[in-house]
Parts: structure tokens; C-alpha cells; sequence
């Protein structure tokens, strides 16, 4: 089927069809390589399509892109905390205070708090954390393998890209040598070990959450 038959449905909100075309398929890397991850069940697509078009080249408009995520997960929040408390009670306390220093825009606080819970759920249901990998091929293959073994064929070939995005080079868990490839300024590393001390921004503060909320949508695939 040639390009000028192919019919979009009429969305209000969603982009022209060119931009339909350059993000259909790739719209969850295009965020994650701006330190954004959609919830399949919170994210409605016209808010995927519309932000990750603000990251395209030809569109680029970061702070528009940041800004229909950052009311998307204002929106979300609670609904993700209540998520993380029911599937993970052995961390329920230290997420619930993560949570509320996030309301209180205490962000210096919940940033790294969120991101340590992120590599601790990720060690119990990967069997291996989720710090800079690029160097470390068996954290890598971990993920993988978990893909390519936990998640069924059809959940695989509709959400593939987004599910694989954990074996993917990204920025909040690029290694040294790889940061510089992204324009998104939030890296785990730089966090949790002291480098970063510009990072406790609301920004910021709801990537984590969008990345926290990811790790934890692996849970489900996990049994």
C-alpha cells in the first residue's frame, strides 16, 4: 500500500501524517533517548505521538516534548505510587517517602531515592541491576534474556520496542564513554554517586518516575 492510500484516523492532537511516519514504531525509543518512558497503561497515544514528535529533528522542540510528559505524569503520579507500594510492600515505606519529598519538590531527595529503588527492583526481577551496561555484557544479556523468555510472542510483537528498550543504550544508564550521545542531562551514575549536583529539577524528578514505573512494569512479565 503506497503512502497516499494509507488513511490515519483523525485524532485531535496527534501529529501530521509525515510525523506519524517518522515515529510509527520508534515513538518509545525517541523518548527514552530523551529520558522519557510511557506507561502502556497510563499513556494514552496521542500523548506518545504528540511528545515524541517534539524530539523528532525537523520538529525539535525539547521543552514542549518535556512539558506534555511532565503534565502527563503530574496526572499519573499517584496511580504509579499506589503500582509500586502494591507490587513491591517490601519497599513500600521507602517509596512512599520517596514519593511524598517528590510532592513536598523535594528533589534532591527523591531523585536518587527513586532511581536506587529502580536498581533494586531491577536486580529482583532481572536478576541483575540496571547501571551502565554498555561495558558489562552480562547485565545485558540478563535483560535479554529475560525479553526473549518471559515475554509471550504477542505481547512481544506489539510492545517489542518497548519491552526492548531495557537492553538499549539510554541515557539514564549510558556509561561514561556513551553519555555524550544524548541531549537528556539525567544519568543514574552521576546521580547516585555524587557527580551531578544540578539535577533537582521537577524534569528530572518525573523522568525518574516515568523510569522507576518502567522498571516496574517488567513485574508483571516476571512470573
Amino acid at each position: 500500500m503506497g503512502l497516499s492510500k494509507f488513511k490515519f484516523q483523525k485524532i485531535p492532537g496527534l501529529p501530521t501524517k509525515l510525523d506519524q511516519f517518522a515515529i510509527m514504531g520508534s515513538s518509545h525509543l525517541i523518548l527514552a533517548k530523551n529520558g522519557w518512558f510511557i506507561s502502556l497503561f497510563l499513556t494514552p497515544t496521542v500523548t506518545t505521538f504528540e511528545a515524541a514528535t517534539c524530539f523528532l529533528p525537523n520538529k525539535l522542540d525539547r521543552d514542549r516534548g518535556d512539558q506534555i510528559m511532565v503534565e502527563h505524569y503530574r496526572e499519573t503520579f499517584d496511580k504509579i505510587q499506589k503500582s509500586a507500594e502494591v507490587k513491591f510492600p517490601n519497599r513500600r515505606l521507602i517509596l512512599r517517602k520517596a514519593f511524598n519529598a517528590h510532592r513536598q519538590r523535594d528533589y534532591e531527595l527523591s531523585i536518587p531515592v527513586m532511581l536506587a529503588q529502580a536498581d533494586g527492583i531491577g536486580e529482583e526481577i532481572f536478576g541483575k541491576d540496571v547501571s551502565p551496561s554498555s561495558q558489562q555484557s552480562r547485565k545485558v544479556d540478563a535483560r535479554k534474556k529475560f525479553v526473549e523468555g518471559k515475554i509471550d510472542s504477542a505481547t512481544k510483537k506489539m510492545f517489542g520496542d518497548y519491552y526492548s528498550l531495557i537492553t538499549s543504550q539510554l541515557p539514564i544508564n549510558a556509561g561514561e564513554s556513551e553519555r555524550t550521545k544524548f541531549d537528556s542531562p539525567l544519568n543514574r551514575h552521576l546521580v547516585l554517586h555524587g557527580i551531578s549536583t544540578d539535577y533537582a529539577t521537577e524534569v528530572n524528578a518525573l523522568k525518574t518516575v516515568s523510569w522507576l514505573q518502567y522498571i516496574i512494569s517488567f513485574k508483571a512479565e516476571a512470573k
